[in-house]
């Protein structure tokens, strides 16, 4: 099994495509044992590759270090909430749970008090992990919050 985790907050508020070009131009590398590389971005981005050639799968697994923990009063829920809403979909990602089930892929998304998170687990090849990547930075990035969606999941998770 290959896998990467990635760590940490990409995009907040005032990100603009200008940064991206900036902070991702550099990356700094280490050896953390066991077979761990880390590669941390400029902009905070940390990257964790872990190869396993004993068997043929390809596992990304994106880690946000926010939680519930990190609401506020009348809050409740929310950290939960938005982890439901990225399943939803993107401009280039119209059905996200169809395009992970179409590369048959398995996948989840878990909150805790201190952090959310998502994976996907497919068949070893570079595309499936280029599949992978983009589209945790797609939705990170471009997942619209519709009304709709949100009283929707609201209910479910509050069950």
């Amino acid at each position: 099994m290959r896998s990467v985790l990635a760590r940490g907050l990409g995009a907040g508020p005032g990100y603009r495509a200008s940064h991206r070009r900036r902070r991702t131009a550099t990356a700094q590398q280490g050896r953390l044992g066991r077979g761990i590389t880390e590669y941390r971005l400029a902009n905070g981005l940390q990257v964790l590759l872990f190869p396993d050639p004993s068997r043929p799968k390809v596992t990304v697994n994106l880690t946000v270090f926010v939680g519930s923990r990190h609401e506020g009063y009348g809050e409740t829920g929310m950290a939960h909430l938005l982890e439901h809403m990225v399943f939803k979909g993107t401009p280039d990602h119209p059905d996200i749970p169809a395009a992970m089930k179409e590369r048959g892929a398995q996948f989840n998304g878990s909150t805790t008090s201190d952090r959310t998170n998502y994976f996907e687990t497919l068949s070893a090849s570079d595309e499936n992990l280029e599949f992978a990547i983009k589209l945790e930075a797609d939705r990170m990035v471009n997942s619209p919050i519709k009304a709709e969606d949100l009283a929707t999941e609201f209910l479910v998770v509050r069950n």
